[in-house]
């Protein structure tokens, strides 16, 4: 796939630094992001379907009648590009992006303090598509519990034990605080581990550009 083909047709996802090297290692081939039900006065349940190909998510009243359907922000086959934190910078002949996921983020964050130019890292949720350097392709889509995810599918996020800075005896099991890091304290209530929310998995493998 051509670099131009790949950012027509990209969906944005973020990632944070650490995953982002665990899809750079291998590691990561999975991913989970909360489904925030809203429902209305006349819903009080849910369910999923794939109507032609694509899932979504079916809402339903107190008799199970279908309601309205809600369509999976990722679909089999899409193709995603991966937002992390990045900076640009530009010194004298030295310009372009740089990624603090990279291997040579530490060394440049050096070069740019030695020369009086501090690097400025900007958040993920801000790249530009243009930016991006790592495509997904997505090869599988479902929801499913939280809590559901089994040892193998922890490993498959990337997990691997001791993460966390304690150990634990299972990557399922240090997955737990790992995602309720990325909750907000305030909803840890509704989406945080122990609340067993519905979540999107998406699964997906690396995709190769070329300029």
């Amino acid at each position: 796939m051509t670099l131009e083909e790949a950012l027509s047709a990209a969906k944005p996802i973020l990632f944070n630094t650490k995953m982002v090297r665990a899809i750079q290692g291998g590691r990561k081939t999975v991913t989970r992001r909360v489904i925030k039900p809203r429902f209305r006065e006349n819903e009080c349940g849910f369910f999923t379907a794939t109507i032609a190909g694509r899932l979504f998510l079916c809402y339903s009243d107190e008799d199970d009648n279908e309601t309205r359907r809600v369509k999976s922000p990722y679909q089999i086959n899409d193709i995603l590009y991966v937002r992390e934190t990045w900076a640009y910078i530009q010194y004298m002949d030295i310009s372009g992006c740089v990624y603090k996921a990279s291997a040579q983020a530490e060394r440049v964050v050096r070069v740019c303090a030695n020369k009086g130019k501090p690097l400025k890292w900007s958040p993920s949720i801000h790249m530009p598509k243009e930016a991006a350097r790592i495509f997904l392709r997505v090869t599988n889509v479902r929801a499913e519990w939280l809590q559901d995810i089994t040892e193998k599918q922890a490993i498959a996020e990337g997990i691997r034990i001791g993460m966390g800075g304690e150990p634990y005896f299972s990557c399922r099991a240090a997955y737990a605080p790992l995602w309720n890091s990325t909750v907000k304290k305030s909803d840890l209530d509704k989406y945080g581990w122990a609340a067993n929310p519905w979540v999107w998995v998406i699964e997906f493998e690396r995709v190769e550009v070329t300029e």
